[in-house]
């Protein structure tokens, strides 16, 4: 080998690492790639979370968002209310009642028919059909309800959620009768639930007997969507304007267990409204005066859609 080709060589075998290095990956080169060599990507803004908002299955032409939660479509107490239907949402109701009576355990039922509708935001309208079977009685019309319910918020955004309503009830054979009812209450903390309720009912004819008092009742749900155990009560007086002068006569205290069942919602959750079972067993406390009830039994069988 010439001299000539020795330096030729060793040329090559020195430059050989340089040229591997320039070479390179094509996809990094900035005349194809349009970046600068070496440079991170820029950081990925991740999309805001989607809001979680249930919606009506269907709603009136001039339906409005639905912002209640779901438990408060439900009758979670069988006779302490709580909030109202949100706009586009019903519930067909049918109640059983049946009073045992102190003493003798006579039992007096009551059945009603009940439609909740929620009418327009924040106003549900209510229409029901009463019958009676009293003991030594038989089966029979005792009249009508026709209620409205109302809150000028909405849910969540007032402390305790606020609620009035009203209710005109022709009777048959009876004189008429109207009650108002206010209630607070929401969920006191997660899946744990209260509600309070202050109560007039009156007469406009008869006797003008008066009814008044104060209702409360906690919650506690024990299977998410399907299950919710608790109990409620509260505190009633009797006022005969024309015959008593206080309007504290027939204290009547009760206490008891209730509970929601939706079965359905073990299928598949979005199925739970159409089926819901509200149980409840209240039992008056005095035992001094039969006026008041040995228990008072309560059932309602609801469809919302």
């Amino acid at each position: 080998m010439s001299s000539l080709q020795r330096i030729l060589y060793v040329s090559l075998i020195l430059s050989a690492p340089s040229l591997a290095l320039a070479q390179g990956d094509p996809g990094d080169d900035p005349i194809i790639t349009g970046k600068k060599t070496g440079d991170a990507p820029p950081p990925q803004t991740p999309p805001p979370p989607a809001e979680n908002r249930d919606s009506a299955p269907w709603s009136w032409p001039w339906g409005g968002a639905v912002r209640s939660p779901g438990w408060t479509q439900d009758e979670n107490w069988a006779n302490t209310h709580f909030w109202l239907m949100d706009v586009g949402h019903v519930q067909l109701e049918g109640i059983w009642q049946g009073t045992v009576q102190r003493r003798s355990y006579d039992v007096d039922q009551l059945f009603e028919a009940k439609a909740r509708i929620g009418l327009l935001p924040h106003i549900e309208l209510s229409i029901g059909e009463d019958a009676t079977l009293l003991t030594h009685d038989h089966f029979r019309q005792y009249g009508n309800e026709i209620g409205a319910r109302f809150s000028p918020f909405d849910y969540g955004t007032f402390p305790l959620n606020p609620a009035v309503e009203v209710y005109w009830m022709p009777r048959h054979n009876l004189p008429d009768a109207y009650q108002a009812r206010g209630s607070l209450g929401g969920e006191l903390f997660k899946g744990f639930f209260v509600v309070g309720n202050a109560v007039f009912e009156g007469e406009t004819g008869g006797i003008h007997d008066y009814t008044w008092g104060f209702r409360g009742g906690v919650a506690y749900e024990l299977l998410h969507d399907v299950l919710r155990v608790g109990c409620e009560g509260g505190v009633l007086w009797d006022w005969d304007r024309d015959h008593h002068t206080t309007p504290f006569r027939d204290t009547t205290p009760t206490v008891g267990p209730t509970a929601l069942f939706r079965p359905l919602a073990l299928v598949k959750p979005e199925w739970g409204n159409y089926a819901k079972l509200t149980v409840s067993a209240e039992f008056g406390i005095r035992d001094d005066n039969t006026n008041v009830p040995f228990m008072v039994g309560t059932a309602v069988f609801a469809f919302g859609f």
